[in-house]
């Protein structure tokens, strides 16, 4: 597995610590990147991975040019190698590692934001948990209009449509469904 594009492309993310983290391939990263450069100005651009696993997906962001990208995942070794990844590019000071379980730090996170304090979500719950509809609904009141989410789902969970949210792409492959999402007010 390896960095796409940006500054770090071609720099290897190494395997994750636990056989129970499913991180997306380089072509799956590589068609869903090439969606988000249609929609993203990535030049400060700051950027939550939620699910972050190996963190290959907020790791992407930064080379690409974010300024800032909020790491969550639950698993204490798997937060430990995001932080050894930063540290080994030299970019601790644009990230930060919150090992904490998802859904507990979105419930914290306040309602009805003012300001743009997040251009995007990635996030790439385990397929096992069902979670991307209980993900989406408590995202919405959380983040501010222009936010971008993008949402990958095991293709065994039915997403209730929603009118809080517009679609602005989607692609299943085998059994991985991905979907980039922007709240409606």
């Amino acid at each position: 597995m390896r960095i796409i594009s940006g500054r770090w492309k071609g720099r290897t993310i190494p395997p994750p610590p636990t056989p129970r983290t499913r991180p997306s391939t380089d072509l799956w990263r590589t068609t869903m990147f090439n969606v988000l450069d249609n929609h993203i100005d990535w030049e400060g651009a700051r950027v939550m991975d939620l699910y972050a696993g190996t963190g290959s997906l907020g790791l992407e962001c930064l080379s690409r040019g974010a300024s800032y990208c909020t790491f969550v995942e639950n698993h204490g070794p798997t937060c430990k190698g995001i932080q050894t990844m930063l540290q080994e590019l030299d970019a601790t000071s644009m990230a930060n590692v919150v090992c904490a379980d998802v859904v507990a730090f979105i419930q914290q996170m306040p309602t009805s934001p003012t300001e743009s304090t997040v251009q995007l979500i990635v996030a790439d719950p385990p397929y096992g948990l069902k979670q991307a509809n209980q993900l989406v609904s408590l995202l919405h009141p959380r983040i501010p209009a222009d936010c971008l989410v993008m949402l990958e789902y095991g293709t065994n969970e039915v997403r209730m449509p929603s009118v809080q949210w517009d679609v602005l792409w989607s692609k299943q492959k085998g059994d991985t469904m991905v979907e980039i999402l922007r709240p409606l007010p």
